[in-house]
Formats: structure tokens, C-alpha cells, sequence
């Protein structure tokens, strides 16, 4: 049987963690049923990818989802007792001073 079939308590030490992913909109407008869903599933986690502004991705844009995301992973964690992440795509890579825009997202 392949390793990822296998049930969890035949791979010690690992955790295997389990997410959802969800839209952008749905997880900024529908944070319950959002939750609700994952939770049923047995999830750790909910992930979101891609943003739907993504092009051209812009300071501006940057700096509005750093505030969104810190405000919805707060949400989620305190709420919910959910992790909030986010998977990128590549358009956060543009450059942007000494870095990228992805690098002003994270900081």
C-alpha cells in the first residue's frame, strides 16, 4: 500500500496535517461556513490560492492583503481554532526594492 493511503498511526513520529482550500471570497465573506466545512472534514488548516487580484500585483494590493490575511489568520485561529495560510502563485514575485513584493507580503 502506498505511504500516503496508509492510516496516520502507522507513520510515527510524522503528523499529517489536513487542510481545506477555499476561495479568497469565501474565505474573507464566509468565515463560518468556511470553518464549518473544514472542521466536518477534519481539517487543521484552511488555505487560500489565488488571490483573485493577483494581476499586475501592485504595492498597493500587497499591502491591503498583508492587513487582510493578518486580520482573517486571526479569525480563523481565535475563532475557529484554525490555521489560515496561503499558498502563492508566482505573481507576488515582482520585483520590489531590495526584494520582492512576496518578501513585503511576509514581512
Amino acid at each position: 500500500m502506498p505511504l500516503f493511503y496508509r492510516p496516520q498511526t502507522l507513520i510515527p513520529p510524522c503528523q499529517i496535517l489536513h487542510g481545506t482550500s477555499s476561495s479568497y471570497s469565501d474565505v474573507l465573506h464566509k468565515s463560518d461556513e468556511v470553518a464549518g466545512d473544514a472542521k466536518t472534514l477534519g481539517a487543521k488548516f484552511v488555505r487560500v490560492a489565488p488571490l483573485s487580484d493577483c494581476q499586475p500585483f501592485t504595492e498597493a494590493i500587497t499591502l491591503r492583503t498583508a492587513e487582510e490575511f493578518n486580520r482573517i489568520g486571526k479569525l480563523y485561529r481565535e475563532k475557529h481554532g484554525l490555521i489560515y495560510c496561503y499558498h502563492n502563485h508566482g505573481c507576488e514575485f515582482v520585483l520590489h526594492g531590495s526584494g520582492t513584493l512576496f518578501d513585503l507580503l511576509i514581512d
